[in-house]
């Protein structure tokens, strides 16, 4: 079956209270007291930009090119591997497997290893980091292991590829890892000083460019609905 994937800042005020005091009069009659306060503002500090969101998008876009790319073609191609195929749907698959899991991937698998040492000298909190790239493993790993299966086919063996790929597919775990990604993207944005609001339009565009790029057509538009 097809798969598919998915602060406030205080600025501190200085209050300074000075207080006066009135003279007593020659007849010995009591003055009233009179105090004045005085508020000092500090001016508010711009917040320090920690990267441009520009490099950031980028970085992310070869980031999830694997990721997007292989969840697709597994689920495409795995879709027709079934118990029986014949010899006409083997050949099918083993071509598609040939041209789009090996020739094609080599590439955008090293896309995606760039973009991730890029994310990591760009500076992206760590913590922030770390978590992401636990997520972005597991999601990572279970499509490339899918992608492991397909290339095993052969003419005789379409049922144990076929019970593998579904075993291999967790597929709570892989939208909970998906959702996480997602959620992070925009935490490490905000984190590096950029509003919410700019911070997902700006990764939403790049989610929309990379899906046009690598993706299936019925994810890009389930992501446009979003």
């Amino acid at each position: 079956m097809k798969k598919g994937i998915m602060g406030a800042i205080l600025v501190p005020s200085l209050v300074l209270s000075l207080a006066g005091c009135g003279e007593e009069t020659t007849d010995k009659k009591e003055a009233s007291k009179e105090k004045s306060t005085v508020v000092h503002k500090q001016p508010k500090k711009e917040k320090k930009i920690s990267f441009s969101l520009a490099d950031f998008t980028q970085t992310m876009e070869k980031t999830m090119a694997e990721i997007i790319y292989l969840d697709n073609m597994d689920g495409n191609i795995g879709y027709n591997i079934q118990e029986g195929m014949n010899r006409d749907t083997y050949g099918f698959v083993q071509e598609l497997s040939n041209e789009f899991l090996d020739k094609r991937y080599t590439a955008i698998h090293k896309e995606s290893e760039e973009g991730m040492r890029k994310f990591e000298r760009l500076g992206v909190d760590p913590d922030l980091l770390k978590k992401y790239k636990e997520a972005y493993q597991y999601v990572l790993d279970t499509v490339q292991k899918q992608r492991a299966i397909i290339l095993t086919l052969n003419e005789t063996n379409g049922k144990e590829v076929r019970a593998q790929l579904d075993q291999s597919f967790d597929q709570p775990t892989y939208m909970e890892n998906s959702q996480k990604m997602a959620l992070l993207e925009v935490e490490m944005a905000i984190k590096a000083g950029y509003k919410k609001e700019e911070a997902q339009k700006a990764i939403q565009e790049a989610k929309e460019k990379v899906m046009e790029k690598y993706g299936d057509p019925v994810d890009l538009a389930k992501l446009r609905e979003q």
